[in-house]
């Protein structure tokens, strides 16, 4: 029989799986609203500059944020599955333990010098989905534990 790890289970379906779907989510929107930015430039969508901090050019930047999706599509399916993985959980829980908090040094260096932007402007989006992927990678790792 196998044991309960946590009382988020509901069965077939846990609350880490809709959290990380939910998440993928997000985190596709976000790369769609960028490439409809580049083709398209609707006045509805905030402008390139604000989707891309640019350090990494866009040409692999979009097939990196594509192997992303990927990755997380495996990891939900790793997690829907109910395979643990205790030393790989403990990795991926380090690992979001620095690059959380290193995205909140970046926020605090990018409001310090710019505290004249809005939510959506000079880099705030992308700060906002790294915590989005961290917060996806601690889902990951709690459900694998």
């Amino acid at each position: 029989m196998a044991r309960k790890r946590f009382i988020w289970d509901t069965g077939a379906v846990s609350v880490s799986v809709v959290l990380m779907s939910v998440l993928l989510a997000l985190f596709i929107a976000r790369v769609t609203g960028q490439v409809l930015v580049v083709l398209a430039q609707p006045r509805w969508l905030p402008p390139m500059k604000d989707w891309y901090s640019g350090l990494m050019p866009y040409r692999y930047l979009l097939p990196a944020q594509i192997a992303i999706i990927a990755l997380m599509i495996v990891m939900i399916r790793q997690v829907a599955g109910g395979a643990s993985n205790h030393n790989l959980a403990i990795g991926v829980l380090v690992f979001a333990g620095v690059y959380a908090p290193a995205m909140v040094v970046r926020f605090v260096i990018l409001r310090t010098r710019h505290p004249d932007y809005r939510w959506f402007e000079g880099g705030m989006i992308p700060i906002m989905f790294h915590w989005v992927l961290a917060a996806f990678l601690f889902a990951y790792a709690q459900a694998r534990l």
